[in-house]
């Protein structure tokens, strides 16, 4: 019976040491469930052993305990395979159970009873090696990269891999047939899947002449309305008393890629190619297109980027370029377990299941608090020189269930971990959806006071930092919910608030700008090459329009312009609807009617550029899919 309980808990135990090694220390309640879920294993075959009969005793144990074994190794081997056939993974899961069960039966009928703990313990760890290999160091030694250790060399160094694995078989041998030896385990290593990992230090590359040029801090909120910033949030209002306030910027797009792409080359989508094309592929950022990081490194700073697990700001799309330092939570390591079908980290199996079946809440993601650790790090790391920090939050993006302690009714946060937003508009009481999301919009608040904080004062040279979103979110205003459907002013409009500006402190510019504008000023202070059309928000504007374009969903070349208070949305296939935004900020009364020339001055055709297109990998469809991203 001692042998068969040191096996199980063997087993739970490693999923999570393989758990640990791809991602930070593991969410305490999943550590909690899956201590629970052995327990339940365990109680089944406690009671097989003393409920059936002696003849019989062998025959349940061993099936008992091969069978959650055999889960475990199933869902590890049918990875890779999934990734690749759907169909072929499965049929990978099913045959593993099916060796799993036939293994019980043979060694029940044979009254061996369960297997020796090593023996089992052996197994797992050679399935989850060939499994990693298979999915991380495949890709790696593809691109010959043949630095490949268990697929978590860029996570942990190798001899830790080593003492760690090492350790268990030894631990394994050890503890065989000791009453304390399954608690040991369970204890010991939870504690190490909770401790925390220091983030990797960064390696910078400038070298040359230092120039006597400011800090750079960009802040992105994805998702982040304009009336959830400067007034709401703290950390804005901080930033505002010193800085300057801009009422009136505009998003590029009403979605993250172009974006966030505009901000990180300061031109607009028809031109770095990063946007939704006519056949629904996305594409990267152009190669010839230089990026701020790029510039900046060019200028001789030292360039860092820490963001959340959002794809569409991955490297696969080109904003890794120029930066020495580039932080995505979701890259960089290779993964030993699954990840989860709802959400984007690997998970232990039995947490993972009750997820699926709706009885356990999606896990973290990348959290606030987390990012701002990770970047207050790779700032106390920083040389004599410039620094330009990137860190970019996901916490109030839809699903809104990053926080912890939401206000959300169980019924409503088990609906908005779905990761669909379709199911949740029309049926979910608005008001609860909008709590939801602002106790995480305030989650952020309270890390960014912190990550201001921890920069302490700024150098002798200065320092900018700006605080942005890349696009709002609708909460029925015009029957909709979300965004990258629609161009209304609770999406396109986006705060803005600049600190370090050679301009009195409490500004408030009322002049429309975009996120263009943003990327000059800051390649101006840099002294650095600047391009496209932005403007130098230090200096005094002059008035231009600003446009928005490229639908997620629908026409990918809708737009909408906005010059003064005059705001004209076309959408191909409608009717060209104008709003004067001075006296209906809501958009309520279309006066196309009284603005005829309107629509003919400001709406020009868009000659897109050629796109660089490129598939997504599945790991980037599955952190799309989390974040409501749901293919056509």
């Amino acid at each position: 019976m001692s042998e068969a309980l040191v096996a199980l808990c063997l087993t739970w135990s490693f999923e999570l040491v393989l758990a640990r090694l791809t991602f930070d220390q593991q969410d305490p309640l999943d550590v909690l469930v899956l201590a629970l879920g052995w327990c339940v294993v365990g109680g089944f075959w406690w009671l097989a052993w003393t409920l059936v009969p002696q003849a019989r005793r062998a025959y349940y144990s061993a099936l008992l305990l091969c069978l959650p074994i055999g889960m475990v190794l199933g869902r590890l081997a049918s990875t890779p395979a999934f990734e690749r056939d759907p169909d072929l993974g499965t049929a990978v899961h099913l045959g593993t159970l099916l060796i799993a069960l036939v293994t019980g039966l043979v060694l029940g009928r044979q009254g061996r009873g369960a297997p020796p703990a090593p023996l089992v313990f052996g197994g797992f760890v050679t399935a989850a090696v060939v499994g990693a290999v298979l999915r991380s160091g495949g890709e790696a030694l593809s691109q010959g990269d043949g630095a490949v250790f268990v697929g978590v060399a860029t996570t942990l160094p190798p001899a830790d891999v080593i003492a760690m694995v090492g350790g268990a078989w030894v631990c394994a041998l050890a503890v065989s047939g000791q009453r304390w030896g399954p608690l040991a385990i369970l204890l010991g290593t939870s504690a190490l899947v909770l401790a925390p990992r220091r983030p990797p230090a960064p390696s910078w590359t400038a070298e040359g002449d230092v120039p006597r040029a400011p800090d750079i801090v960009v802040v992105s909120i994805d998702t982040l309305r304009a009336d959830r910033g400067p007034g709401f949030m703290a950390s804005a209002d901080a930033l505002a008393a010193e800085g300057v306030t801009f009422s009136a910027a505009w998003s590029p797009a009403p979605w993250t890629l172009p974006s966030m792409a505009t901000l990180m080359t300061g031109v607009g989508p028809e031109v770095h190619g990063a946007y939704r094309g006519s056949s629904g592929a996305f594409a990267p950022i152009r190669s010839d297109v230089p990026t701020l990081a790029e510039r900046l490194a060019e200028r001789g700073y030292d360039t860092a980027a820490v963001l959340a697990p959002n794809a569409f700001v991955g490297s696969g799309f080109g904003f890794a370029r120029g930066f020495a330092h580039f932080e995505h939570a979701m890259e960089g390591a290779g993964f030993a377990l699954p990840l989860s079908s709802r959400d984007v980290l690997a998970r232990p199996l039995i947490p993972d299941a009750l997820t699926a079946l709706g009885l356990l809440g999606r896990r973290s993601y990348a959290p606030a608090s987390q990012l701002v650790r990770r970047a207050a790090a790779v700032a106390s790391a920083r040389r004599e020189r410039p620094l330009f920090l990137w860190v970019h939050f996901l916490d109030c993006h839809f699903p809104y269930r990053n926080a912890p302690g939401g206000p959300a009714s169980f019924e409503t946060a088990m609906a908005l971990s779905g990761g669909d937003p379709e199911p949740v508009q029309g049926w979910l009481p608005t008001p609860e959806v909008v709590a939801a999301y602002d106790h995480e919009v305030r989650g952020i608040d309270e890390a960014l006071e912190e990550l201001f904080a921890s920069l302490g004062p700024p150098p002798e040279r200065g320092r900018i930092i700006v605080l942005t979103s890349d696009h709002g979110e609708e909460f029925e205003e015009h029957d909709g919910y979300w965004h990258g459907h629609a161009l209304w002013e609770e999406v396109v409009h986006v705060p803005l608030v600049v600190q370090g500006l050679d301009l009195p402190p409490g500004t408030v510019v009322d002049t429309p700008v975009g996120l263009d504008d943003v990327t000059a000023t800051l390649a101006a202070a840099a002294g650095a090459e600047r391009s496209g059309r932005g403007r130098d928000l230090g200096r005094r504007l002059s008035p231009r329009a600003v446009r928005s374009w490229n639908l997620l969903y629908g026409p990918p070349m809708g737009q909408t312009v906005r010059e003064g208070d005059l705001k004209v949305i076309a959408i191909p296939g409608q009717p060209a609807q104008v709003y004067d935004l001075g006296a209906d900020p809501g958009e309520v009364t279309d006066v196309a009617a009284q603005h005829p020339a309107a629509v003919d001055r400001l709406i020009e055709p868009l000659e897109a550029v050629e796109q660089e297109d490129r598939e997504l990998s599945p790991a980037e469809r599955r952190m799309l899919d989390v974040l409501g991203y749901v293919e056509d």
